[in-house]
Order: C-alpha cells, then sequence, then structure tokens
C-alpha cells in the first residue's frame, strides 16, 4: 500500500513538473515586421499611464489527459477578469507605476478535475506622474489657513503629465487638520489646522479611466512665535551706593500660544546677580509666570551688566526665548586722582587722571573753583605750580556725581608718563607680545652715576591704557630682577607698564597684537 502511494506521487509530480513552467506571456508589439508578442519584460520601455496592451499567453501545454478549461487575468496579484479556453488573450490599461501581470491556466480533464498552472510574472513600468506639491513647508502655530497645490515637475522622458479633466487629486492632511474643498480639478486645497498639530500633507493623484495612482508628499512643521522685548524698556537700572532698594520693571510683548513665560536674571561677566533678583523673593533670579511683565529688586553697589532671558513655554513642549540687555550703574563716583609732573618747577606742564567712572561719563574739572576744563577723557593737564585746590565731577547716564576735590602737590615730580631716567634700566621681550612678556633690569654698573639712579628690584607692575586706566596689577617679592608677566586676555593695543621697587618709578611701552 505505502509502495502504491509513492508511486501515485511521483507519478503527479511528474506531471505537475511536465507544465508548471510552460506557461509563458508575451505582449503585442509592432515593428518594422509587422506584429509580434514579447516574451521579455525588460525589453518593454516605461509607459503612459493608462496605455493599453494585449497579454496573450504564447506558451502553455495541458498535460496528458487534460485542457484547457479557462484563463484567470490577476494584475498585482489582485483578480481582474477570466476569459474562456478559446481566449488565451485580454487587453489590460497600466494601472500602476509597477505593474505585473499574471496569467493562471486552469486544466481540467474528462472527470471534472481541474489543475491551475500560473505563468510567471510579466512587468511593465508606467511613468512619474508629473507633478510636485506646492506650499509653506512651516506653519505658524494658532489658527492658520495654508494652501497647498500640484504643479508640473522638472521634465524628463519618464514624467507624464494626464490631460485636463482625467484624473482627480484627493488630499489628506496631519491629524487635527481640516481640508477644505479641492479646486482646479483638485490640484488646489486650503486647510484650516488646529492650534500645534504638524505632520505630512499628501496629495493622492488618480487617472479616472485606468486608476492609475500617485501619491505626493510634503513635510510640514510649526513655527512658534517668539516673544519680544519692547523699546519702552529701560536699558539701565540706577542704584544707590548705600543699598537702598531700587526697582525696575520690564514687559514683554506675548508669544501667541503660550502658555508660561520662565524668566531669567544673570550678570554676563559673573554669572550670578550681586543683589538683584525678581521682586517677591530675595535672591530669586528664575521665575516662572504668566504675566508678561516682571520686576527687579536692587540693593547692589556693584555695577553690573545684566541679561534678562524670556523663554515662552508651548503646550505642545516647544519653546521660544528672547534676550534683553541691562545696565546696573550708580549715581555715585569716588575719584582716585594720579598725579603726573614736577610740582616744584614754575611753568612745568602737571596733569592728573582720575579713576573712570563705571561706563563711562562727561568730567567737569575746576581750578579753585574755576570751571578749567571738561570732556569725556577722565583728565586733564595745565601750566601751573603752587596751592591749589583741583576740583571734579562726572555726569553718567544715571546723573551728576557730587563735587570731589583735593590739594596740588607741591614739590616733587610724579612724572610717570614722561621720560625718565629709570626708564633706562628696563627692558621688556618679545615686543609685540601675545601673552607673556619678560621684564627684567638692565646692567648698568658701566654708565655714569648720574644713569645709574634706577630700580633697585622689580616689586609692582601696573599696565595702564591709553586713557590711564589700570588694566592690571602684580606683584613680586624683593630682589627680583626679571619677572614674567601674562597679558592673555587683554585687548589688542599699546599698554604702559609702570614698574616700581618700592620707592622709584620707570615706564616702558609694550604691544599686545596677536
Amino acid at each position: 500500500m505505502r509502495q502504491a502511494l509513492l508511486s501515485l506521487l511521483i507519478m503527479l509530480m511528474s506531471v505537475i513538473n511536465s507544465f508548471a513552467s510552460n506557461e509563458q506571456l508575451g505582449v503585442q508589439r509592432t515593428d518594422a515586421g509587422g506584429d509580434y508578442f514579447e516574451t521579455a519584460p525588460g525589453n518593454i520601455p516605461v509607459q503612459d499611464p493608462c496605455a493599453p496592451f494585449l497579454f496573450r499567453v504564447v506558451t502553455f501545454t495541458p498535460p496528458s489527459g487534460y485542457s484547457v478549461k479557462q484563463f484567470d487575468w490577476y494584475v498585482n496579484n489582485v483578480f481582474l477578469r477570466t476569459t474562456n479556453s478559446s481566449t488565451d488573450h485580454t487587453t489590460i490599461a497600466l494601472s500602476a507605476k509597477t505593474m505585473v501581470v499574471v496569467c493562471k491556466v486552469v486544466y481540467q480533464n474528462s472527470t471534472g478535475g481541474t489543475i491551475t498552472s500560473a505563468s510567471p510574472g510579466f512587468e511593465i513600468d508606467g511613468k512619474t506622474i508629473n507633478y510636485k506639491l506646492n506650499g509653506p513647508d512651516v506653519v505658524p502655530i494658532l489658527t492658520q489657513t495654508p494652501a497647498y497645490s500640484l504643479t508640473g515637475a522638472s521634465d524628463n522622458s519618464f514624467l507624464y503629465t494626464p490631460t485636463p479633466g482625467t484624473f482627480s487629486s484627493t488630499w489628506q492632511g496631519p491629524s487635527g487638520w481640516t481640508a477644505g474643498t479641492p479646486t482646479n480639478s483638485g490640484n488646489n486645497i486650503t486647510f484650516t489646522t488646529d492650534d500645534y498639530s504638524y505632520g505630512t500633507v499628501t496629495a493622492t493623484t488618480v487617472i479616472n479611466a485606468c486608476g492609475y495612482s500617485q501619491v505626493t508628499t510634503k513635510a510640514v512643521t510649526r513655527s512658534h512665535p517668539s516673544p519680544t522685548f519692547p523699546s519702552s524698556n529701560p536699558i539701565r537700572i540706577c542704584g544707590s551706593q548705600s543699598g537702598e532698594t531700587v526697582t525696575a520693571t520690564f514687559t514683554i510683548n506675548p508669544a501667541g500660544g503660550a502658555s508660561n513665560y520662565t524668566y531669567t536674571i544673570t550678570n554676563t561677566d559673573i554669572g550670578t546677580p550681586d543683589n538683584i533678583s525678581f521682586s517677591g523673593t530675595a535672591g530669586q533670579t528664575t521665575l516662572t509666570t504668566t504675566s508678561t511683565s516682571v520686576t527687579l529688586t536692587c540693593t547692589s553697589n556693584i555695577p553690573q551688566h545684566l541679561l534678562l532671558i524670556v523663554i515662552a513655554n508651548f503646550p505642545d513642549g516647544a519653546t521660544s526665548g528672547a534676550n534683553y540687555g541691562i545696565e546696573y550703574n550708580f549715581l555715585w563716583w569716588t575719584p582716585t586722582y594720579t598725579w603726573y609732573g614736577c610740582f616744584d618747577e614754575p611753568g612745568s606742564a602737571v596733569s592728573v587722571v582720575a579713576e573712570p567712572a563705571y561706563q563711562g561719563g562727561y568730567y567737569y574739572w575746576y581750578l579753585d573753583g574755576w570751571l578749567m576744563d571738561q570732556g569725556t577723557y577722565n583728565g586733564t593737564q595745565w601750566f601751573w605750580r603752587g596751592e591749589h585746590t583741583l576740583s571734579v565731577k562726572v555726569a553718567t547716564n544715571c546723573g551728576e556725581s557730587e563735587l570731589f576735590s583735593d590739594m596740588i602737590p607741591t614739590g616733587g615730580c610724579y612724572n610717570t608718563f614722561a621720560p625718565n631716567r629709570a626708564a633706562g634700566s628696563l627692558t621688556v621681550y618679545p615686543n609685540p607680545a601675545s601673552s607673556q612678556i619678560t621684564v627684567s633690569l638692565k646692567d648698568l654698573t658701566k654708565k655714569s652715576a648720574a644713569t645709574t639712579a634706577t630700580l633697585k628690584d622689580i616689586r609692582e607692575i601696573k599696565v595702564v591704557d591709553k586713557l590711564g586706566n589700570v588694566r592690571k596689577v602684580s606683584r613680586y617679592a624683593p630682589g627680583n630682577k626679571k619677572v614674567q608677566l601674562d597679558l592673555s586676555g587683554m585687548p589688542n593695543d599699546m599698554y604702559i607698564l609702570q614698574v616700581s621697587d618700592g620707592i622709584n618709578r620707570a615706564n616702558i611701552n609694550v604691544s599686545k597684537l596677536y
């Protein structure tokens, strides 16, 4: 019994194998010799959508004892139609960009039993519909009505433009968007969006005659408006040296759709502001609120550069922000004088430089109560000698200081910038410099006695800019005749090095250029 079943299975397999690969499709083509059936899909060029093709089963061999019952036709694995045993051909329109046609031949024997054998798939490729999707890539949040359209793309041999009126397009927007009524055969549409949703806009174009379709898409994001600081906000806060409380209120133009705002106040020089915080909680430098205005409370007596930062927080998790710079200054100023010149020589040119006011200002100089000089430079010069009183005041953005007075020195030389004998004892290298420089004393033991009244060692070096501002002070242990000085981090400029041994002083110029 087992042997009989095995023999029957082998016989059946041989029957199936005898015709399983015999069915072959061809597509009718025409050349100079007339019509013929092409059996190699690779020889069929890319075709226009909806183009009709006559398919024929050009080769099929019924197994012994069987005859053709019918031909079942499939396109892309979907049943299309059946033709009878005498009709081994059918016409099929190109209905997809890639269309694979298969014919399943049904064979029947005298007892009604059937066997089905399928041809290999015959693939024909169609051209791309010549459309691109136009419209905004970014749509602002809150309710908007962005419009999109389909228009022709750049032309090449694999693009196809349907005849007007022969096609239609359907549209799909991101979830939360409502599509309007398409116009211009479906080529144009306007969406009504919700407040925050985004995603993909999809247009599906279908050629009505054959259902040939193509999907065109565009990715869309939503932009979030940023808050802004109106120009009506103060650009400075004027504090009090005595530590009295000063407040200042700042407002923003709101960002539509924001849930709330996070404000932060920082010091651009040191990070955390000194004794400046949001009103309500001492020391609070970050505040989240729905308000579009905040008030700063200031008790600091230190000038500061402040930055007010606002971040708008949106329900979808997005953020946007803006910054506003603020100067914290004072109505007060206490100058420190530095005198230059020989005050025991009649007719000498003598001068004075005052410690500059924070953020600069306009200076008024008085000699014995009479206005002698004024300007933005924090120093003055005159020809005088004897006992007189010099007074100065400064006007800044925060007001005008009180008048400060001091007696002009009498006797002695304070000639720091003028040529001096001690200056000949100094060398500096490299000059110009980029960072580290070496300052050393020359060996003047072979020079004249007049020249050797020089520095004994280097105890202190002040780096002074062209306006007389002391930019850096470095001090050294006694006995050093050669020292290192770091200029890195200082702006490129000309500087004067004021070198002192504790009793005598000498100057030498240096350039920082790198």
